[in-house]
């Protein structure tokens, strides 16, 4: 049996990812434009071109938060007040967003399509965050059932164990499963609590509390700060590792 398998490697992977977006917003989906010198018939064009993905990101961008909020009503692991304030961010920014796209039905030049492209990228950051957070916070419930599941098999083997040494049978290879699962058991424990401080700290805007709490989960993780220093590694050398780290700890 290879309990490694219990503790989904790919749930703590998403679930980090998500951190790593939150924190050092790797992807930026950008709709600037360099300027030129061009026609009247070139520029109506461009401005256009620049509208239409303009517009494509602004609806990106409301429904990513739409589907978040839908998500996160389900959600049991976060106290209400939190899961509260975090749906009540998503719709301000959803707010702000659609009044950005009926200023762009008013744009009818190049200058004002890239100013307001402009003004759509500044708020990245803020919108980034807010879904970020939102991923993190139904990962958690991905992880407290990974963790119930985890509970459970103890138990199971637990009483194999039992009834085994009732009948005199050999135990130790029972006795070494129910080990690994109780040793995966204090390690997706001690994530779930890291990862509901982060986003209590990341909610409350106490940023320097949260980059602390990162770097515990990145250590909880076996991802080393050389990885994420690492530019040239990309997110297919921290797949890796942690793999690795994952297959060390829990003994697969």
């Amino acid at each position: 049996m290879k309990t490694s398998s219990l503790f989904s490697k790919s749930r703590i992977i998403t679930t980090v990812f998500a951190i790593f977006a939150s924190a050092l917003l790797l992807t930026h989906a950008g709709v600037s434009a360099v300027s030129t010198a061009m026609t009247a018939a070139e520029e109506k064009a461009k401005a256009q071109e620049m509208l239409k993905a303009t517009k494509e990101e602004v609806q990106r961008r409301i429904q990513t938060l739409k589907t978040a909020n839908e998500e996160l009503k389900t959600v049991t692991s976060l106290d209400a007040a939190l899961k509260n304030k975090m749906i009540k961010e998503n719709e301000m920014i959803i707010t702000s967003l659609d009044e950005f796209a009926k200023k762009l039905d008013n744009v009818k030049t190049l200058g004002a399509a890239r100013e307001l492209a402009a003004s759509l990228d500044s708020e990245y950051e803020k919108y980034k965050n807010a879904a970020a957070k939102s991923q993190l916070s139904t990962n958690l419930d991905t992880q407290q059932d990974a963790k119930g599941q985890l509970t459970q098999q103890a138990k199971d083997v637990g009483t194999k164990i039992d009834d085994a040494a009732a009948s005199g049978k050999e135990t130790g290879n029972l006795k070494e499963q129910l080990q690994q699962i109780e040793q995966m058991l204090t390690s997706i424990t001690a994530i779930i609590a890291s990862v509901s401080a982060l986003m209590e700290s990341l909610v409350n805007g106490d940023y320097g509390k949260a980059m602390i709490i990162l770097n515990t989960i990145f250590d909880q993780l076996g991802i080393t700060q050389s990885l994420l220093k690492d530019s040239q590694g990309g997110l297919s050398s921290m797949l890796k590792q942690m793999n690795v780290s994952f297959d060390l700890k829990a003994g697969a």
